[in-house]
């Protein structure tokens, strides 16, 4: 029995070794072309293993474009519990992200994802408002769960930006205006992702911005107004602006 035992030991010690050392670029050249064809990203380099390893790429369409690498660190003892773990970092031109991804029994997203984002990747949503925004945005302690379909079951965290112009639409004309630093904290509403923005010195509310499936919706208080020198409204706290359309 004890012989048996050893020799299951040892077998498994193999496999295990030979998965965690098996080279990634070998993996990703076993991929059928269907698939790797098939992906946003194209990609140049894969190095490392499959438990750490990296990939280099580049897209030139879409709203992220540009050199990206992705790395990660598989977890071993996630695996054992039948769900697929890895410490995850991305970095873009205008994008540079760390935290952890994980897949499995226990459901798929994101945790402690930190880092900064450049606010021109986030202006393609705003437009669909008549907005545009220019800076940074920083992202703090971001958790992301993901439920059946496109919705999600949890969120929080925090998006910070630091102030600067924004332009948008007012008729047919573009105006400008200058907004302080803001704080934005994300939570989860019936299914939809929602970020609630308010002014960070004075913590008054600001808007709103959400998303659920493909569906985006953007609430502005009165407040922005008197903040932007454009008037003192009697009731700051009123809605200025609520609209809802699709995104994608």
């Amino acid at each position: 029995m004890k012989l048996r035992y050893y020799i299951l030991i040892t077998i498994f010690s193999l496999m295990f070794f030979t998965i965690a050392l098996f080279p990634a670029g070998l993996a990703w050249n076993l991929v059928p072309k269907s698939v790797s064809q098939g992906l946003p990203l194209k990609v140049k380099e894969v190095g490392g293993t499959l438990w750490d390893g990296y990939i280099v790429g580049k897209t030139n369409s879409g709203p992220v474009r540009g050199q990206h690498v992705f790395s990660w660190d598989l977890s071993p003892l996630s695996l054992l519990m039948a769900d697929l773990s890895t410490d995850l970092h991305a970095e873009g031109d205008d994008y540079k992200l760390k935290g952890t991804a994980h897949y499995g029994a226990f459901g798929k997203g994101f945790s402690d994802l930190n880092g900064s984002v450049d606010i021109a990747l986030v202006n393609d949503l705003l437009k669909q408002f008549g907005a545009k925004a220019s800076g940074e945005l920083k992202i703090q302690d971001v958790t992301l769960e993901f439920g059946s379909g496109k919705t999600v079951n949890e969120a929080n965290g925090e998006i910070l930006w630091a102030g600067g112009p924004v332009t948008y639409k007012d008729g047919r004309r573009s105006k400008n205006i200058e907004l302080p630093a803001v704080q934005g904290t994300l939570t989860q509403n019936e299914g939809a992702v929602q970020l609630s923005v308010v002014e960070r010195k004075s913590k008054n509310k600001l808007g709103e911005l959400s998303l659920k499936g493909t569906i985006g919706g953007v609430v502005v208080y009165n407040r922005v107004m008197r903040i932007a020198g454009m008037g003192n409204p009697e009731d700051e706290d009123e809605i200025l602006i609520q609209l809802q359309r699709p995104i994608f």
